[in-house]
């Protein structure tokens, strides 16, 4: 008796059922290795699509243009606020008065004139705050506060150059001081307060209505009436970048710390009360719109 264990491949017409088979098989493969390799590049051609070149240009307007202006609205807001410890007065008064006009006006006019190509910090208590808000990274923050201190170290060298020695030292290259006979506990709590209303009315005026042609007259009266305020206590400096340059320069370092604490200090704590209370809903942390 003939083995039949292997007829179905014995029968007349198996091999070319069997090569139609295979033959189809490859077919199919062939048409999903096609739509595969397709697919690829396709995913390949948008993975390109999205990958950004950095041109020349790009370079000059996402970092050089508004690191610049912060740099140079910095340079020239620390060179007027300087010089304008040369209107002295007998009466102290009218001296804080001369002080926190020209601090004011020149921070309005400043962001007015220059600000556009960065938002007019030109304080990295400004910077801080308008990053807790959500405006701004990281990397541009940082940025941004670097070329602030280089900017105001060269205002305060601007100052020492165009004045004589005697002059220079007469307002002390600048520097921001604390009020005779204070404690740096109430410094540090005076810039608090003063940098927290300065930050608040940035993130208002300027952050959480974008379109204002009144932020720069808020923010320079904000500095106007912080001035006025505390310039007894603490110098009311409500930006390390505006102690800092003088300091550098004049070599005056007394207390320098507090200005580095309390602004800051001021800034973050503005920039959570407006991220958890104050901010519109598409930018508030909590209780956000459905």
């Amino acid at each position: 008796m003939a083995d039949t264990r292997y007829g179905s491949l014995s029968t007349p017409n198996s091999g070319q059922i069997e090569m139609s088979d295979i033959e189809g098989r490859v077919g199919q493969l062939e048409s999903d290795g096609e739509r595969k390799m397709t697919g690829r590049n396709n995913q390949l051609i948008m993975n390109e699509n999205e990958i950004e070149v950095w041109t020349p240009t790009i370079v000059m307007e996402r970092f050089i243009r508004p690191c610049f202006a912060e740099l140079f609205g910095t340079m020239l807001f620390v060179f007027v606020g300087s010089m304008s410890g040369l209107a002295t007065a007998s009466d102290q008064a009218l001296s804080v008065l001369v002080a926190a006009l020209a601090h004011g006006f020149a921070i309005a006019m400043l962001i007015a004139g220059i600000g556009a190509p960065s938002g007019g910090h030109f304080n990295p208590c400004v910077t801080i705050g308008v990053y807790m808000g959500g405006a701004m990274n990281l990397i541009m923050g940082c940025l941004y506060i670097i070329s602030q201190l280089i900017g105001a170290i060269c205002g305060s060298a601007l100052v020492l150059a165009v004045l004589t020695t005697e002059q220079f030292d007469s307002i002390n290259g600048g520097a921001t001081l604390l009020g005779e006979g204070i404690a740096t506990d109430k410094a540090i709590g005076c810039e608090w307060i003063l940098t927290m209303i300065l930050v608040s009315t940035v993130l208002q005026a300027a952050v959480e209505t974008k379109s204002s042609n009144l932020a720069p007259l808020a923010i320079g009266l904000a500095v106007l009436v912080d001035i006025l305020a505390g310039a007894t206590i603490s110098g009311a400096s409500m930006n390390p970048a505006r102690s800092f340059g003088p300091a550098v320069v004049a070599g005056i370092w007394d207390d320098h710390w507090v200005y580095w604490v309390g602004p800051p200090a001021g800034a973050i704590c503005s920039g959570l009360v407006y991220r958890l209370l104050l901010a519109s809903p598409d930018k508030r942390w909590i209780l956000k719109e459905d």
